[in-house]
């Protein structure tokens, strides 16, 4: 008899088939046992009586057994239909189990989110961890999202062009992961950090429209926002504007949305244009040196590139915003470095990692540092009481 997923089992209503999965939860209410059963596709809650064959193997079987079951696709009485789960309204009475492999007491839960269990456990028993439904979902998830920007990018005359792995290294944002060549000793490949030389071959070579989910590598420190393996979607367009690229990745991105979560954005999408004033949306730079240090917050300012001057209040700190620099300073040399995160009163996410600090040279005793945001951005953080004026800053 051919496998029947469990996903399929209401369209088999009154019919013998076969089902194979793991055993998610057994319940014994002594003459009837009760398995929830489980494959990619769902879960489906069997049953087990003493009147059939089967039954003493029931007894035996125990979580996350992987079983064979046969079994009646029947429709539940009315008063135990659950329409709030899959297969709510119809349940499997099991003529005939056959036990796949067995398995010892799982060392970490698997049935809950995982939310409350160590990073160094779960990655310990990985294939544990990713059994959970969570986990599942994100995976999913992550193959619709990448199916969707195919097909997507595919219709508007995009080719994908897989490039090399092993190159030559080439100048970028981070140091190179390298690997030794066999054959030529002494001397070495690098992992690419991003496609940037043969997408630009591929532009040249009359490709016009070049895409590529990319695998990228990059041998930098790692954060909560980056680790040395990552995947990108990566892009390159001819005889185009600034316009058409951004309205052809919005389009992408609100339909990928609702595809992948089922999420529509308002559309048209708000464009944050080149320095604008607004501070939801520019103060997400701000980090100070006293909160890397574990020591109680003081007042501290913060020059970013807005146009306009703000003020933020988080308890007794105060971020002062100004736009009176032409560009953003920053302090040479190896000095302290360390991290600040908060969350302003209104709503507004601080974090930052700051890269130095060091004395002001323009006659002020306090210290600063430069801070970095997610994107890359350098901000001066300083603590005098009194905002540094725009002829001190300058002195720096």
């Amino acid at each position: 008899m051919k496998r029947t997923l469990i996903k399929n089992l209401g369209e088999n209503i009154r019919k013998e088939v076969l089902v194979k999965g793991w055993v998610d939860i057994r319940r014994d209410h002594g003459k009837l046992i009760f398995i929830d059963l489980r494959d990619f596709s769902g879960l489906v809650q069997a049953v087990s009586t003493p009147k059939e064959d089967s039954h003493k193997v029931a007894e035996t079987i125990r979580p996350e057994w992987v079983v064979e079951v046969k079994g009646m696709v029947n429709e539940r009485p009315e008063n135990m239909v659950n329409a709030d789960i899959q297969n709510g309204n119809i349940e499997l009475k099991i003529t005939e189990i056959k036990v796949l492999n067995e398995a010892q007491t799982p060392p970490i839960d698997i049935q809950s989110d995982g939310k409350d269990i160590g990073e160094e456990n779960r990655l310990k028993y990985r294939y544990l961890d990713l059994r959970r439904k969570r986990m599942q979902k994100n995976l999913r998830n992550r193959s619709k999202a990448l199916t969707f920007i195919r097909n997507y990018l595919e219709k508007e005359d995009f080719t994908e062009v897989e490039t090399p792995i092993l190159s030559k290294s080439t100048p970028e944002g981070a140091r190179d992961f390298i690997v030794p060549s066999r054959i030529d000793k002494g001397k070495f490949y690098a992992l690419p950090q991003s496609p940037q030389q043969y997408k630009q071959l591929l532009v040249v070579a009359g490709m016009e429209r070049y895409f590529q989910i990319a695998r990228c590598f990059r041998d930098e420190d790692s954060r909560g926002d980056r680790q040395p393996e990552f995947t990108q979607l990566d892009i390159e367009m001819s005889f185009v504007d600034e316009e058409d690229i951004m309205t052809m990745m919005e389009g992408l991105m609100c339909q990928l949305f609702v595809e992948a979560i089922a999420v529509e954005l308002p559309q048209p999408v708000t464009r944050l244009p080149r320095h604008a004033g607004n501070p939801r949306l520019v103060v997400e730079v701000i980090a100070s040196v006293a909160a890397a240090e574990a020591q109680p917050l003081g007042s501290f300012y913060c020059l970013v590139p807005t146009k306009e001057s703000h003020k933020i209040r988080r308890r007794d700190v105060v971020l002062h915003t100004r736009l009176d620099l032409p560009a953003l300073l920053r302090f040479p040399g190896p000095h302290h470095t360390g991290r600040g995160r908060g969350v302003c009163r209104s709503g507004i996410h601080i974090e930052g990692q700051i890269l130095g600090r060091r004395k002001h040279q323009a006659g002020h005793r306090a210290e600063s540092a430069v801070v970095t945001d997610r994107g890359g951005h350098r901000v001066i953080v300083t603590d005098p009481v009194e905002a540094p004026s725009q002829e001190g800053v300058e002195g720096l």
